[in-house]
């Protein structure tokens, strides 16, 4: 808990209620957990053929090969930390 109290602390002289900082301090944890969650889970067998047909528009995502689960992760974080910074507070940037 101190190290929560510490990044709640750092949020509220960044201008965000601790409410606020824990919904964010909430959102990258799980979004770091998912992640690592998702990577543990057994995959497909390399050469196992999935039918796609069904789903073009997944088909057509896919090609060229999946997408890197870092190249998933720092999208998604950029994501979550582009809307905080758009939910800041009014302040001099």
């Amino acid at each position: 808990m101190a190290a929560v109290e510490t990044v709640l602390a750092t949020l509220r002289e960044a201008g965000f209620p601790p409410r606020q900082g824990l919904r964010m301090v909430y959102s990258i944890t799980e979004l770091a957990i998912g992640q690592v969650t998702v990577r543990s889970v057994d995959t497909p067998k390399e050469g196992g053929e999935v039918d796609l047909s069904p789903y073009p528009l997944l088909a057509e995502a896919l090609q060229g090969g999946g997408i890197d689960p870092g190249e998933r992760f720092d999208f998604a974080l950029t994501a979550l930390l582009t809307g905080f910074e758009r939910s800041a507070p009014d302040r001099d940037r």
